[in-house]
């Protein structure tokens, strides 16, 4: 009798070991179609045919749109050997508003990152709030798109701004005049203290480089 009660104890450890493996590779397939930052829940999962030792999964359904998924299941051949359905949840990280903005104002401490199921196509990534104003009026819990926001001019055409050149370890800084406007990392020309015309990276507020 205790035998018998080991070897069942050692099958449903099998199997619930199995399971979980299934799902992991379940949830490494979704994020990999949907990017990195998105996170993936499986409710359910199961497989119809025998799963080899060693196999990948190759998404048949678009989990953009779908819940429930099929998945074929490929050996190390790379031949279709089973098929795994699956009920997943998927939450992709949105940037939100958490105070209302007026067109111009600076939006990186005025958000936060939130997992949401449904964000629109131009949603905007958090890595590109360095700089960002708002192009419009905002208001608090908005889920911000592309549409919203615009990269805040670091430099200003006539402006006076402070131009720096690296040369050997060595920096050497003068004043100089933007002719055009740009954001960080554009390109713009501004004219030295010679009355020389120079084209010079944005680096900062009213700081520009010599590359």
């Amino acid at each position: 009798m205790n035998y018998l009660v080991l070897i069942t104890a050692l099958c449903f450890s099998s199997l619930a070991f199995a399971q979980d493996d299934l799902r992991l590779a379940v949830e490494e397939s979704v994020a990999t179609r949907l990017g990195a930052d998105t996170q993936v829940n499986v409710s359910k999962v199961a497989a119809r045919g025998k799963l080899p030792a060693t196999y990948t999964l190759e998404l048949r359904s678009d989990p953009k749109t779908q819940q429930k998924l099929k998945l074929l299941v490929r050996d190390s051949k790379g031949s279709g050997v089973a098929w795994v359905d699956a009920e997943v949840e998927v939450l992709v990280p949105v940037v939100v508003l958490t105070r209302d903005a007026e067109r111009g104002n600076t939006l990186e401490t005025s958000v936060e990152v939130r997992p949401i199921r449904e964000a629109p196509r131009d949603r905007i990534n958090p890595d590109d709030l360095q700089d960002a104003v708002a192009a419009r009026n905002l208001r608090s819990g908005a889920v911000l798109s592309t549409r919203d926001v615009k990269r805040e001019n670091l430099v200003e055409r006539t402006q006076p701004i402070t131009l720096r050149a690296r040369r050997g370890g060595v920096t050497v800084t003068q004043r100089a005049i933007a002719l055009q406007h740009g954001s960080r990392g554009d390109i713009v020309r501004v004219r030295t203290a010679a009355n020389q015309t120079v084209e010079a990276i944005v680096v900062a507020h009213a700081t520009c480089e010599v590359p």
